[in-house]
């Protein structure tokens, strides 16, 4: 169900109802304005009321989806690059786990950076294969108090999935392998906002955490926390559950010759908290974490997106 209310200029209430089917197909539709045509998913409708069309289907951009048959009305304009694929078919089959808002690109990754298959495309979406590192490998120099957990695949299966795409293959059960990120933009706008330049030391802006929320394109809300001392053993502070925030690259000389460093992976409070796929920019050591409440669930490295 869709229901809006609209006003006029005189203050007067005009209702309008859509009611859909499962599939978005619309069953029926209660209005006294004509031109209310954005409806599900916020795309355009193009309905049997617009004379030049009269087609009843959703304009996506690059193609249109027929909510009756619940399919594309044309090909993917990309199927040539997947010929393992039916060029009908919506996010390689997998709705579930995959979003397509325009049926166009998608760029591939192994966790390591390796770039397995690319098209092209002004707004890429990015994937990349699960994390393969044990909590003892990604922790290994963590503060023990403030230690996360990792949630990884065998390497073996990480290999197996690489191969696979590296062929074309994007439709099977090892795509579950796969972690789905953001746009190239939304990515680089993430970095840019982090004023963190990597260099540790003890400046307060390599010593204090940034964060932020996604927007399609970019990032909004961004914020920045106080800044710390990694040598306190507490972690830097960030109110909330943003979608992102950064670990900084800070370091301070203690005893010795020895020097204190912030954490780079989540920490247990990150992970504990988050409400959904959240990130974490380790800015010391170029990494961004992928996670959730059941731990990291890839890695990949920052310089790709800068």
């Amino acid at each position: 169900m869709d229901t809006r209310y609209i006003i006029d200029e005189y203050w007067s209430c005009k209702y309008n109802s859509l009611r859909y089917y499962i599939s978005d197909a619309v069953h029926g539709v209660f209005s006294l304005v004509d031109d209310l045509r954005k409806t599900y998913e916020g795309n355009m409708l193009v309905s049997v009321r617009d004379g030049m069309h009269g087609l009843n289907t959703y304009d996506y951009g690059a193609r249109q989806y027929n909510p009756i048959t619940a399919r594309w009305d044309r090909v993917d304009p990309m199927a040539e690059k997947y010929y393992s694929v039916s060029p009908y078919v919506y996010c390689a089959g997998n709705p579930i786990s995959y979003v397509d808002p325009d049926g166009r690109d998608s760029v591939y990754y192994q966790e390591c950076g390796n770039e397995l298959l690319r098209i092209p495309c002004k707004n890429s979406y990015n994937f990349v294969i699960k994390t393969t590192q044990t909590t003892e490998e990604m922790y290994a120099d963590s503060n023990p108090v403030q230690k996360g957990k990792s949630n990884p695949i065998t390497k073996e299966k990480a290999l197996n999935t690489a191969q696979k795409i590296s062929e074309g293959n994007i439709n099977g059960e090892h795509m579950g392998n796969v972690v789905q990120i953001h746009s190239d933009e939304a990515m680089s706008s993430m970095l840019q906002s982090i004023k963190d330049d990597g260099s540790g030391g003890f400046s307060k802006k390599n010593n204090r955490e940034y964060s932020g929320d996604f927007t399609t394109n970019g990032v909004r809300n961004v914020k920045e926390g106080p800044a710390g001392n990694p040598a306190s053993g507490m972690v830097a502070v960030t109110r909330g559950d943003p979608d992102y925030h950064s670990h900084p690259s800070g370091s301070v000389p203690v005893r010795g010759n020895s020097h204190a460093f912030w954490q780079q992976p989540p920490s247990k409070q990150d992970i504990k908290t988050a409400r959904g796929t959240r990130y974490v920019v380790g800015a010391g050591n170029g990494i961004i974490y992928i996670h959730d409440n059941k731990g990291v669930k890839a890695t990949i490295p920052s310089y790709l997106f800068k």
